[in-house]
């Protein structure tokens, strides 16, 4: 048993390191390919701190905490919960995307400026959503086995986290590492739609961002309501993140690496 339980410890680690370290080495060849400076994909970072992590809370305290009329129905209604986030994520972080393009210049240096604005940004979310995550769940899951965790928490919290910890498995924390490399995938194929949307005047292309951002959260929340097996969940959410990147890939291999200064009005 104690071996299954290092093992379990083990993955935690090993996957917060992937999650964390993986983005990281992907800009380092990126840009050792294509010579990008570093500032796009900061952009994309802290962008992606502003618009999801700081910016899109503000709603969901309103809808989910405040607003016990709406908490209520979005939280005992699971497709009306999985539109609602997935809309709103859609919408901050695609309209976090349009400003950046639009506004701080990026869409004026190029089609590879995208791409590293992509990597930046899904990178970062890969690093906070599931590096420190796992890092995390590797801390309290060493904490429960040293029978540290009594007394540190109200009684309901270190229930909660407590079975939470118990439904760990070395297969679905290798499945979360696999769903934000997916994610990461989509992030740097939305990056070049907007980037097209803002580089050529396509308003429509902005909003059809939104819509395939805001269909992948909706369609992951839903599917995982439904009792899918999960193996089958992270496999479709690649397939479409794949599907996505390919046609941003077809679109971006014809594109001239524009270096106009014509952007959205």
């Amino acid at each position: 048993m104690s071996g299954g339980h290092d093992f379990l410890m083990f993955s935690l680690m090993a996957a917060a390191l992937v999650a964390i370290f993986g983005p990281i080495l992907l800009i380092t060849l990126w840009r050792m390919r294509t010579r990008q400076p570093l500032k796009p994909v900061l952009i994309g970072m802290i962008t992606f701190f502003v618009s999801a992590m700081v910016l899109e809370n503000i709603p969901h305290v309103y809808f989910l905490k405040i607003n016990t009329v709406t908490a209520n129905f979005l939280t005992s209604n699971m497709l009306a919960y999985a539109a609602y986030g997935g809309i709103m994520a859609g919408l901050f972080e695609e309209m976090g995307r349009f400003v950046a393009f639009h506004f701080v210049g990026l869409a004026r240096q190029g089609k590879r400026t995208a791409i590293s604005y992509g990597i930046g940004h899904g990178g970062l979310e890969c690093m906070l959503v599931a590096g420190l995550s796992y890092i995390a769940n590797f801390v309290l899951y060493t904490a429960y086995r040293a029978n540290m965790l009594s007394g540190m928490l109200p009684e309901d919290q270190m229930t909660q986290i407590v079975e939470g910890l118990k439904t760990l498995e070395p297969e679905t924390i290798c499945l979360g590492v696999f769903e934000r490399f997916s994610a990461l995938i989509l992030q740097v194929a939305l990056s070049y739609i907007v980037y097209k949307a803002v580089k050529e005047k396509k308003k429509y292309l902005l909003v059809v961002a939104i819509l395939l951002h805001a269909g992948v959260d909706f369609g992951a929340v839903a599917l995982a309501g439904s009792g899918i097996s999960i193996v089958v969940l992270e496999f479709i959410i690649f397939a479409y993140c794949f599907m996505v990147a390919m046609v941003a890939f077809r679109c971006y291999k014809k594109d001239d690496g524009f270096k106009g200064t014509e952007i959205l009005e």
